[in-house]
């Protein structure tokens, strides 16, 4: 009886320390969180040396080397060169806006002329697209308007990559032949969120924030955003949410 207690430890313990092997665990996601912070601050590849001083992780700097190492070989980043550092993917970015807490996100004010959003709409886009360091695309019925242009191609993923840069381009000369895509994208349970080329335009390097809010009881507008794969997804979702509270509550009948 007490052999048989004994093999059941052991096998227990071999359990354990094939799940902690295997699976992502408190700290890994501490230091794959930390990769993406330093990652969207700075957008460059990010060492382990880095993590260790300026982050907040209880694990000397060779654990975290081996952490980072099975976060790559598991898919969460990526390592350009072999002794450079490392980007998140998209899986890890799937992961970081899952873990977003839509309860309590970033408390936004937008300023007093987005109650007249409609009189002045190209004012407020600018003002949006500047805030969120993104294009940001509205559509109602037929009529689409945008801006951030601009402040889009001032991310370096995009003035520093010809080929990425010239698709970006073409996809929004052609916006109108996407507009199917977008709509389609619109989910009946609020802002959702399209990491890399998941987006509706199909982009590298790209995501898109997607919402709508009604203008009558019959009719929606959609709002977008379009930025790089490394935005601030938990400021720009807010932002979102908030322009659509502010643009729905104004477009109630009184």
């Amino acid at each position: 009886m007490h052999l048989e207690i004994d093999y059941f430890s052991t096998l227990d313990k071999r359990v354990l320390i094939d799940k902690m092997r295997y699976t992502m665990n408190s700290r890994r996601q501490q230091i794959l969180f930390s990769v993406i912070d330093e990652h969207i601050e700075n957008s460059i590849p990010v060492g382990s040396n880095l993590i260790y001083e300026k982050y907040d992780i209880s694990a000397s700097p060779a654990t975290i080397r081996m952490e980072m190492a099975w976060l790559t070989k598991n898919g969460y980043l990526a390592q350009l060169y072999t002794s450079g550092g490392r980007i998140p993917t998209t899986k890890a970015y799937k992961m970081f806006v899952d873990s977003i807490d839509r309860e309590k996100e970033h408390k936004i004010k937008l300023p007093q002329v987005f109650n007249e959003f409609m009189s002045f709409p190209r004012e407020c886009l600018k003002y949006i697209a500047e805030y969120s360091s993104s294009l940001v695309i509205n559509f109602i019925d037929d009529n689409l308007l945008n801006a951030g242009l601009d402040v889009l191609l001032g991310e370096p993923e995009f003035y520093n990559n010809l080929e990425i840069l010239q698709n970006l381009v073409n996809k929004l000369e052609n916006i109108y032949d996407y507009t199917d895509k977008i709509i389609d994208s619109v989910s009946d349970n609020g802002t959702v969120v399209y990491i890399d080329k998941e987006n509706p335009l199909l982009l590298e390097k790209c995501s898109m924030i997607i919402s709508s809010y009604n203008i009558s009881s019959k009719k929606q507008g959609i709002i977008a955003l379009l930025g790089p794969t490394r935005m601030r997804y938990d400021r720009n979702i807010a932002l979102i949410n908030e322009l659509v509270k502010i643009l729905s509550c104004n477009n109630e009948p009184r």
